[in-house]
This record gives C-alpha cells, structure tokens and sequence, in this order.
C-alpha cells in the first residue's frame, strides 16, 4: 500500500514529535515541545493533518517546527500561567 504524502509527512512527525516518558500518563503521544521552557503541548491527530499539509508549503513549516501561530498560542499559555504561579 502506498501512504499519500500527507499521511507520510504526518507520521513523520509523529515519529519525530512523540511523548517518550513512560512515567507520563499520555506516554506515546505526540507533543510539540518548546525545549527552553521545558514544556510540551499536545498536538492531535487533526493539528498532525494540518501541520503534515502545510509541510514543504510554507517554508517555516518543517517537520521540526509546527506553524507560527500555535507555537505563539503555546507561548501566550506559558506566560499566563507564569503570572498564575506569581500571584
């Protein structure tokens, strides 16, 4: 069977972007994660369609580097819970 290449580019990041501690209750899912924040968002397999279509499309989009957008919704999220942990 041959994968179209959305579906091949999709489990490429799967494959790339999976959760690999065992320790973590969604362990084998996929995250994207933001290496100097130490934090990682889950990516379903709907963003995992999107992001594998626009791969080769635009050229910030790579398999490393989901779209703009959602990495500056993850940033918004970790500044608002930064400011929750000051209060």
């Amino acid at each position: 069977m041959t994968l179209l290449a959305q579906e091949y580019i999709r489990q490429k990041l799967f494959a790339r972007h999976i959760y690999k501690d065992v320790d973590y209750p969604n362990h084998g899912s996929c995250y994207y994660e933001i290496s100097l924040l130490k934090e990682h968002y889950m990516i379903t397999l709907k963003q995992q369609n999107k992001w594998a279509t626009l791969v080769g499309v635009m050229p910030e989009i790579t398999i490393n580097t989901p779209l703009p957008d959602w990495i500056a919704h993850f940033l918004k999220g970790w500044q608002k819970q930064e400011k929750k942990k000051q209060s």
